[in-house]
């Protein structure tokens, strides 16, 4: 088995080209600030809700804060 061993640094720890480098290669990904993932999850979500019930009007999910806000909820006949 071959074992390989690499210095990982912090972005904070490299040098300006460095960084600069390391930016350009992340704008150059393929999947750089791509949400194609999370259209599809976020329409099965809001019909997982309707199934049971809940009808949400300008439904958001924050992926990073992971937060849920709607700015209307219905469930039967409470509404919020």
């Amino acid at each position: 088995m071959k074992t390989e061993t690499i210095k990982i640094y912090k972005f904070e720890e490299l040098s300006k080209d460095a960084k600069e480098t390391a930016i350009e290669n992340e704008r150059n990904d393929e999947f750089y600030l791509s949400y194609d993932w999370f259209d599809g999850l976020h329409e099965e979500f809001k019909e997982e809700l309707n199934t049971i019930g809940v009808d949400c009007e300008g439904f958001f999910w924050d992926i990073y804060r992971k937060e849920f806000t709607a700015d209307k909820i219905v469930v039967g006949d409470y509404q919020k």
